[in-house]
């Protein structure tokens, strides 16, 4: 009874190290996103603007003269995303991931 004792308990514990190793690996390889958009509003695209990503991470970008903007590396999920420029600031709440974010500001 000894050795089938032995034998559950060993292979109870190789059970449990796979179990460890997949949610770990799981955590580890969280699949990241670069997310590109653009920025327009009246006059047209917004330059220098600031665009910034609250969510499951914090992440921060400036639109080119072209009010397009590129953020590498993003985990995906829910953010708010704040466009700030001089006095203007502007949220929306978008779903990052699934493909480039458009933004349009009313000034």
């Amino acid at each position: 009874m000894g050795v089938i004792m032995g034998f559950s308990i060993v292979r109870a514990m190789s059970a449990l190290t796979f179990v460890a190793s997949v949610v770990f690996s799981s955590v580890t390889t969280a699949q990241s996103v670069a997310v590109n958009g653009q920025v327009t509003g009246q006059g047209g695209p917004k330059q220098f603007a600031s665009v910034s990503l609250e969510g499951p991470g914090r992440y921060t970008a400036i639109t080119d003269a072209g009010g397009a903007f590129t953020i590498p590396n993003v985990t995906p999920g829910r953010y708010t995303v704040r466009v700030r420029q001089g006095n203007h600031v502007e949220a929306f709440t978008r779903d990052v991931g699934s493909g480039p974010i458009q933004l349009v500001v009313k000034w």
